[in-house]
């Protein structure tokens, strides 16, 4: 079944209402967002928490690996990653993260998939830029990830007391409240707190407004690269419905792409991916 799964639906999720539950690694735990697939290899969005000292086994990154550094310090073989840092690591990256004092990590896991850049942006060292958002308050931006070829981009908004803007994609968005709060203000009775998850499906907008500063983790247009990404999934694993006799341009893709993968993967260590 998953956890908010259907991505046909408008989701929630309050990450302080959750418990932290243990992940496979001792004093590293973790709260999920969003879930499907294998109990430790699926494609997964979470809030994770590792305690000072924790340390991560050597692993790899099937179809890529998003973090955002919450709180604390986040550090593996690039280096520590303070709050606010941005780590993008497409396929064939691997690391051993560690936290020395702990710290608070927003991860997706089997969403950034393709011939994708490893990025590492530390957003302290952008300026704020306005942007237009036609309502009232104030919005400044901070544009993360947008790159030719593909639609998904990665923006943080931040939104002054008394701001009002409407939020939507045509291919889907996810904001992550990293500080302040807010709440619909289209009758919709939606209210995200600091730490709150939203999904919004294709085409579908929300109106939120702020009565405090707030911070937002945007992504955007970034839905069909997870259903691209269970369909690889299912092909991979034979569940495809009449996929004996699927067409050409399906199997010729991820024959592309399964192509690239295992030429990258050669030599290396393999493994089963993060599990957070």
């Amino acid at each position: 079944m998953g956890t908010n799964s259907d991505l046909s639906q408008l989701a929630l999720v309050k990450s302080h209402d959750l418990e932290w539950t243990a992940s496979p690694v001792p004093n590293v735990w973790r709260k999920r967002l969003f879930h499907t697939g294998g109990a430790e290899n699926g494609r997964v969005t979470s809030v994770v928490k590792y305690g000072a000292g924790s340390s991560f086994h050597l692993h790899p990154h099937p179809e890529g690996e998003e973090i955002f550094v919450l709180e604390g310090i986040f550090s593996d073989v690039r280096g520590d990653h303070k709050t606010g840092t941005l780590l993008l690591n497409p396929e064939g990256f691997e690391h051993a993260p560690v936290s020395a004092d702990g710290c608070v990590i927003l991860v997706r896991l089997r969403q950034y998939p393709g011939s994708r850049p490893q990025k590492v942006v530390r957003t302290d060292e952008m300026d704020w830029t306005a942007a237009d958002h036609g309502g009232p308050g104030t919005v400044r931006s901070k544009m993360l990830l947008s790159e030719e070829g593909f639609e998904d981009t990665i923006e943080l908004q931040l939104w002054e007391p008394g701001t009002e803007a409407s939020l939507g994609a045509e291919k889907g968005l996810e904001a992550f409240v990293v500080k302040g709060s807010c709440e619909s203000a289209d009758g919709r009775g939606l209210h995200l707190p600091k730490h709150s998850w939203l999904r919004l499906p294709c085409g579908e907008s929300v109106a939120l407004r702020c009565t405090e500063e707030c911070v937002l983790y945007l992504k955007r247009d970034a839905l069909p690269l997870a259903e691209q990404a269970d369909a690889a999934v299912a092909f991979r694993e034979g569940s495809l419905p009449g996929q004996a006799t699927m067409a050409a341009p399906l199997s010729a893709a991820w024959g592309r792409h399964e192509c690239r993968r295992r030429a990258r993967q050669q030599g290396k260590r393999g493994g089963r991916g993060g599990t957070c």
